[in-house]
């Protein structure tokens, strides 16, 4: 579940400064408040034992904006009753 503030942020910074492409803006404040939630899919990006070329990175980069879009999107499950 997303707290309110990461998903105000990952829909203000939108698709193309979540791909991280060249027109991203590095410096945007969204980046702060979703920084929690990028270390981890950034660690398993490095992590991934193929060659670090220009197109892997873009893929994993779009992978990463997806799952972020697809998370906010995705309402919490209700919990059950104890």
């Amino acid at each position: 579940m997303l707290r309110p503030s990461e998903e105000r942020a990952i829909r203000e910074l939108g698709v193309d400064n979540l791909r991280r492409l060249r027109r991203h803006d590095p410096s945007a404040p969204g980046w702060s408040a979703i920084k929690l939630l990028l270390r981890p899919l950034d660690t398993v990006t490095a992590g991934l034992d193929s060659p670090p070329t220009t197109h892997r990175r873009r893929a994993m980069d779009d992978a990463v904006a997806l799952l972020l879009l697809r998370g906010r999107a995705v309402p919490a499950a209700p919990c059950p009753p104890p």
